[in-house]
């Protein structure tokens, strides 16, 4: 019985030591893996295709309209073709909506090899959000659950397609690590690059401008010097974008206002609105009832990102502004159409909006994290056989 004892513990003692190889992969990467496995998966399954597919957009490229590549992502292959001036199909300068990181991603590198490349970026960010939130001092356990969050969320399917908001998530976490550990250059770079993706991008600043207010209240003015050389990155490079359009078209300001037009019939309101509208509709729409319910847990995400943070340095308090900033961006972009138009795809990125929900008790986790992965398994079916998600 002992040495049956002994030979138990000699063969945990050798696994402690020489972990499986999988284990000694990052867990981040690991969660990335599961996450290209699900959607695989989901875009397997038996489900009647469209009969209308999303071609009215993309008559130059229809064969292009399948698989995840949809929506959005014939908006970004057409403008790598053709310029933001000469999309066919479309009235003039709509097409300017889009940031150019991923048009000339694609114009570059060719449509596959950015949907890899992509890919490859979401891998990154999934890689490095959980190393950023250990060192900002969240727990183990917390951080676990944040990272799982983001990769199943709602609206999983778009970090699965040719769309900005795996670059976006990446160059902003970047950005944040970068000056976290005073390198101000970088993180500059990386804020002028997460602007070039889409509007939201430009939220990064809200870090350099708290590390700013805080290092000029106690007197660091290193830290004061490296945020305004931080803060630049962003601005710059949506003051960029604008450049480019008045050079070419002489309007600079012509993606934001042209949101507002009849094509995009965009708008901003009070964030409340959103559920108000979702309410009216959920009867006929049931899929609202699902998207308000995920709104509203994100919504007590950025609340739980408040209360339940203990730490409250510099980077941990701009965490928070970022979260609950983003959520009420996400929540108060809205169409004429219908509620949550785009607004569980914009929050989705907002990665501390999770480690909120992550504060939450083991059991409405668990739920949540269902819930999650349930209604993202239903974005990927429905996007993948080409009909719209939210």
């Amino acid at each position: 019985m002992d040495r049956k004892l002994g030979r138990t513990q000699s063969k945990r003692s050798r696994q402690r030591s020489h972990p499986a190889p999988w284990r000694q992969v990052p867990i981040g990467l690991r969660i990335f893996g599961a996450h290209e496995v699900v959607v695989l998966l989901c875009t397997l399954i038996p489900y009647a295709y469209a009969s209308v597919p999303y071609t009215h957009h993309n008559q130059t490229f229809p064969h292009e309209a399948h698989f995840l590549f949809q929506w959005d992502t014939l908006w970004f292959i057409n403008i790598a073709h053709y310029g933001y001036g000469h999309v066919p199909h479309v009235p003039y300068l709509v097409s300017t909506a889009f940031f150019p990181w991923l048009p000339i991603l694609i114009h570059v590198f060719g449509v596959w090899a950015s949907w890899i490349l992509t890919q490859g970026a979401f891998a990154l960010a999934l890689w490095r959000v959980p190393v950023l939130l250990r060192e900002l001092g969240f727990t183990h356990k917390r951080v676990l659950w944040a990272t799982g969050l983001l990769a199943f969320n709602p609206a999983m399917v778009y970090d699965a397609m040719l769309y900005a908001e795996p670059w976006t998530l990446l160059f902003v976490v970047v950005s944040i690590e970068m000056g976290l550990h005073s390198r101000w250059g970088w993180a500059a770079l990386a804020g002028f690059l997460a602007s070039t993706t889409q509007a939201t991008g430009l939220l990064v600043g809200i870090f350099p401008l708290v590390i700013n207010g805080i290092g000029l209240f106690q007197h660091k003015w290193q830290d004061v010097r490296g945020a305004i050389l931080w803060g630049f990155g962003p601005i710059v490079g949506t003051a960029s974008y604008a450049l480019y359009l008045s050079m070419a078209f002489h309007q600079p300001m012509v993606f934001a206002t042209i949101q507002h037009t009849s094509f995009w019939h965009a708008q901003w309101q009070w964030p409340w609105l959103q559920w108000i509208h979702a309410w009216r509709v959920g009867v006929v729409h049931p899929i609202f009832w699902a998207l308000a319910l995920c709104m509203t847990i994100l919504m007590i995400g950025s609340i739980a990102l408040v209360v339940g943070s203990s730490t409250k340095n510099g980077y941990t308090l701009a965490l928070m502004a970022y979260g609950c900033l983003g959520m009420v961006v996400a929540a108060s972009f809205a169409t004429s159409t219908e509620p949550y138009h785009s607004s569980l795809r914009i929050a989705s990125i907002f990665f501390p909006l999770y480690l909120g929900i992550a504060h939450l008790p083991r059991r409405p986790l668990t739920l949540i994290f269902g819930i999650f992965a349930g209604l993202g398994i239903t974005s990927v079916v429905l996007v993948s056989h080409g009909w719209w998600y939210q």
